[in-house]
């Protein structure tokens, strides 16, 4: 290499360092057509145990993880370790485990909201992002409730990610000074590049590349991608599964490029038809070589010489990953492998897995003086029939008002006087309580079903390509509603299973519900309670439709209706009483002050009522003269029995509205008034539903 003498310009200089977040080369994300995206159904990240694998980092380094800037290692076992063990890269610089995701409920932990949370591993102890650390790692972690996006140049079901990039900035003070350069070599990441472009019709699925090395290093691994390009040059974006690493270990080299080492994708990778790719090699050494073919020289394999460019992509070089240089002359030396799917039609039926128990709430057990029978406040727990199982546990040794814990503790076969939040349970001591009072502590735990009226399967990522298709249809089990006399634990037989669309809401005429494992063990003889099949379909034997295991979830609605009454209801509320009610869906309005007294109401509303259901209108005044508040007042129906002023046509759908009216006159003069709507029902799945209240108060 040639040495000369070169005068230049040698400054003083201001630097800034630091850390700084750009959009990245992960993955980007596409479903087929435009649809509505992120819309989040709970607020908190849910409880999940989540693998991670990192690459590419500095070998034999302690690294710390951190999810959303905070210190996770209580929650990470290292591969092979043991829960909060240190991380530590091997030779090749890799690591992976697993980081335990908290339960939100339990406030001693921390938690999470929904939306994008960055997992980075540092060997920087406290996670400083003002300087770069000795190696870092970043994953995005994405929690919605549906997860669909556009974009216009890669398809599939994953979306971008963040990196963090060490930034460094200088300005230069001229001063000019003459040295003697010396020979030397530059750079330390010297990635190559290759386009290519496939032009079978609707694209394929790659599903790995072989490349020709002539040479390696000893410990750094090397990585391959598939990246989209932007006007014909590599660009940032790497197609979801298209990264993958090989340790030294895996790769083959030769003297002649006759051995070839592949690299297998994680999953198969979508490119489209005549859209131009780039396959990237990157390695952090200056040690891996592969083999290429130059226009004009002799083929090594063949004394061939190459008279023609051996490939119609282009071959690239670069010193930092963003700036490429084009060689026309010179070709990678590769081979790249489709999938041929082998059948037109294929099916995947997927199951609910086991229901999580659920930690209540401290002391949510009443015992009764003198009884064996233990009130569970349960809120939500969807077991309304007396049939149903339950387990206990979680309580700790000792006598609970003369109860032994063992003698709580258990599975318990029938439950009764059962409401929405709550149900009886009869311990199996041999004596009673001793006293009436709620026990437990903070770590009681019951199991409970999973009742729904309304079902969207949107958290199933999917995604269809042209000449394929994927149809839906699921086989529920049917729930019941706490005050309704429908049958529980009835699977949808396989010959009656209900299509569906994977993306719509899909409403049910009476309740369903995802069992507990206690409820399919005993009342469903160990069958699952819940079936989605998915049949994928393809006239094109290279391309098939696509579902993300990964990335399957069902969202369940439950309408908290019942129809309480003094027979049917424990500690039963009447709804004229002034404060509390029984009834679950309740709307109540702030107390309206008058101006002027007024002694008659007048009240409008439009609604939908089903035959199963009802909706009662309730009033309570003070006048001016009155010497008590307004909240130590009962209620008063319209009519005396609570109902509607004129009689009600029960809707025979969800969308039939009609105008009723309540009204009362010779009242007392009054100068404050408030409004109560009681929604009752028998049949959860048709909740009345009301809009465009108008209330008048006249003086008549």
């Amino acid at each position: 290499m040639q040495r000369d003498i070169k005068t230049t310009t040698k400054t003083g200089s201001r630097t800034r360092t630091g850390i700084r977040q750009v959009l990245v080369p992960k993955t980007v994300t596409q479903n087929v057509g435009d649809r509505v995206i992120s819309i989040a159904f709970v607020p908190f990240i849910r409880s999940r145990t989540v693998s991670f694998t990192a690459t590419r980092m500095k070998p034999n380094t302690r690294v710390y993880p951190y999810f959303d800037n905070e210190v996770v290692t209580a929650y990470v076992t290292p591969s092979g370790g043991s829960l909060a063990g240190n991380l530590v890269t091997d030779a090749n610089g890799a690591v992976s485990g697993s980081f335990a995701i908290p339960d939100p409920k339990d406030s001693t932990k921390p938690r999470w909201r929904t939306g994008e949370r960055v997992f980075r591993l540092t060997s920087s102890s406290t996670n400083d992002l003002t300087s770069a650390p000795d190696t870092a790692a970043n994953a995005e972690y994405i929690a919605r409730g549906i997860i669909e996006t556009v974009q216009n140049t890669i398809i599939s079901t994953r979306t971008a990610g963040i990196e963090f990039r060490a930034t460094n900035e200088t300005e230069n003070v001229t001063q000019t000074s003459t040295t003697r350069g010396a020979a030397r070599q530059v750079g330390y990441h010297d990635p190559l590049a290759q386009t290519f472009m496939i032009d079978d019709a609707g694209g394929v699925f790659l599903t790995s590349i072989d490349i020709c090395f002539s040479s390696k290093d000893a410990n750094v691994p090397v990585t391959l991608q598939v990246r989209d390009t932007v006007n014909g040059y590599p660009g940032q974006s790497i197609l979801p599964f298209s990264e993958t690493t090989l340790n030294p270990d895996a790769v083959s080299t030769s003297t002649d490029g006759s051995t070839a080492t592949t690299f297998t994708f994680e999953s198969p990778v979508y490119v489209q038809e005549n859209t131009e790719y780039a396959l990237v090699l990157m390695a952090n050494t200056t040690d891996y070589n592969v083999y290429v073919a130059r226009l004009g020289q002799t083929a090594l394999d063949t004394n061939r010489t190459i008279s023609q460019q051996p490939y119609t992509g282009v071959f690239f070089k670069s010193q930092n990953g963003v700036t490429w240089t084009a060689d026309q002359n010179e070709d990678i030396k590769f081979k790249i492998k489709r999938a041929e799917f082998e059948n037109v039609t294929g099916t995947v039926t997927l199951t609910n897995k086991t229901l999580d128990s659920r930690t209540l709430k401290t002391n949510p057990l009443r015992t009764k003086n003198a009884s064996k029978e233990i009130t569970v406040f349960h809120p939500n727990h969807g077991m309304h029939g007396t049939s149903n199982n339950v387990t206990i546990s979680g309580l700790a040794s000792g006598s609970y008002n003369g109860l032994a814990h063992t003698d709580i503790n258990g599975t318990y076969t029938s439950i009764k006087d059962i409401t929405l939040d709550s149900y009886v349970i009869t311990s199996g001591s041999s004596s009673n309580a001793t006293s009436t009072g709620d026990v437990g502590g903070a770590a009681v735990v019951a199991s409970q079903n999973r009742t729904f009226d309304v079902l969207n399967l949107s958290g199933i990522q999917t995604m269809t390509l042209p000449e394929t298709s994927l149809d839906m249809s699921i086989r529920p089990t049917t729930g019941k509603s706490v005050h309704g006399s429908e049958s529980e634990f009835s699977l949808t037989a396989d010959s009656n299973k209900v299509a569906v669309v994977g993306k719509d809401n899909i409403y049910f005429t009476a309740p369903q519900m995802v069992a507990s494992e206690i409820n399919e063990t005993n009342e469903m003889s160990g069958q699952k309670s819940f079936f989605n099949i998915i049949t994928l379909n393809t006239t094109n034997t290279k391309l098939t439709p696509v579902l993300d295991t990964q990335r399957m979830s069902a969202f369940t609605i439950t309408n908290r209706l019942n129809n309480p009454s003094s027979t049917n209801t424990p500690d039963f509320v009447a709804n004229t009483a002034s404060t509390g009610t029984s009834t679950a869906a309740v709307y109540c309005t702030k107390a309206i002050v008058l101006e002027t007294a007024s002694t008659s109401l007048d009240i409008r509303l439009t609604s939908n009522v089903r035959s199963s259901s009802s909706v009662k209108v309730f009033f309570r005044i003070i006048g001016s003269e009155d010497d008590t508040t307004i909240d130590k007042v009962s209620w008063t129906p319209f009519n005396s029995d609570g109902t509607e002023d004129t009689t009600v046509t029960p809707a025979e759908d969800d969308t039939t509205f009609n105008e009723y009216q309540y009204s009362v006159g010779s009242l007392k003069d009054f100068t404050t008034f408030q409004l109560k709507i009681e929604l009752t029902g028998s049949i959860s799945s048709y909740p009345p539903k009301i809009k465009d209240m108008r209330a008048i108060a006249l003086a008549i």
